[in-house]
């Protein structure tokens, strides 16, 4: 059985007043830690299910725990599983190696949920909580936890507040990867592909008949030298609103991506297009499973989120943990 690929999501959530200015959590509204409101909300949500209709079309997410969420009251933080769900699709679930349907879905009554772990921690005198989440197919689990912690504002008299996640894949975390992590991989992108073998060695650094992706890929076991990590971080800044990424006045490519790791979590970064980075870190390689499944053990997805916090999203680069 193939090991399945451990993905989580890193945000700050963020609370903000009337006046759009984010609220100081440890005095939530000159009245109430913030780290007690989010206890109650996951207690609110363990008792009822949330439901929110989405924008773009007739699906509906829901919100709900299937178990109580765990506080922390010493380090600030709460841990647990979301169970997010879609309705109002209609499908078909088929046993492997079976041809009938084992179950046929009606779109108005049945949803689709799958349980993601998630955890938060809320720092001293901050004006945001680290918020991490598993990352699987989109279910919209970021989307209606805003709506419902928003609307769980409102229902606590805090008119005018709202709820936002930040992707926190921003400077801090590239800088930190990039100075103390290892660069595995670079893919140097084209999106045109050559019509014959005669054409590409004729023109290896032209832009090709054919419609198409050609990548070139160079990667290394443990890390590439210093040269290559100091070339793609220079593109990295560099890169502005050019249609084109030009590498020594000889050649261009329409995208280079990159994978960094660092203590273990791997990232992939885009010079050209940034917003397609995903607030995700493939943690695969640090959490235990259990037993012979494909599930991580909910201890090791603590241990992990709390490193996340400390060595990639911390403020101050950790230099003794490399």
């Amino acid at each position: 059985m193939a090991v399945k690929r451990i993905l989580l999501s890193t945000y700050s959530l963020r609370i903000f007043d009337n006046t759009s200015t984010p609220v100081n959590l440890d005095n939530f509204n000159n009245e109430k830690n913030f780290h007690k409101f989010l206890d109650d909300f996951f207690l609110e949500v363990y008792k009822t299910i949330k439901k929110d209709a989405l924008d773009s079309d007739k699906s509906t997410l829901h919100l709900k725990l299937k178990d109580k969420a765990i506080a922390d009251s010493a380090n600030r933080s709460i841990y647990g599983y979301l169970s997010s769900g879609i309705g109002g699709d209609k499908y078909t679930v088929i046993a492997e190696d079976e041809v009938e349907p084992a179950f046929e879905a009606d779109p108005d009554k049945h949803i689709t949920f799958r349980d993601l772990f998630f955890y938060i921690e809320t720092p001293p005198q901050k004006d945001y909580a680290y918020f991490i989440m598993q990352r699987t197919k989109n279910l919209g689990g970021k989307k209606i936890l805003e709506r419902n912690l928003t609307k769980y504002l409102h229902e606590k008299s805090y008119l005018g507040f709202r709820a936002v996640l930040f992707n926190t894949l921003d400077k801090r975390v590239y800088n930190k990867m990039i100075e103390y992590g290892n660069l595995r991989k670079i893919d140097f992108i084209k999106r045109t592909i050559p019509g014959s073998m005669e054409e590409y060695y004729k023109n290896p650094n032209d832009e090709f008949s054919s419609k198409g992706t050609l990548v070139t890929t160079i990667q290394a076991r443990v890390s590439l030298t210093n040269y290559w990590k100091n070339l793609v971080n220079s593109l990295y800044l560099a890169a502005g609103s050019n249609s084109k990424i030009e590498l020594n006045g000889t050649d261009s490519y329409d995208e280079i991506d990159f994978v960094l790791e660092y203590n273990g979590k791997i990232k992939t970064f885009h010079i050209q297009n940034k917003n397609r980075t995903q607030p995700d870190i493939d943690v695969t390689s640090d959490v235990v499973f259990e037993g012979n499944s494909n599930e991580p053990t909910t201890d090791s997805l603590v241990e992990v989120s709390k490193e996340l916090v400390r060595d990639v999203l911390s403020l101050k680069p950790n230099v003794q943990s490399n």
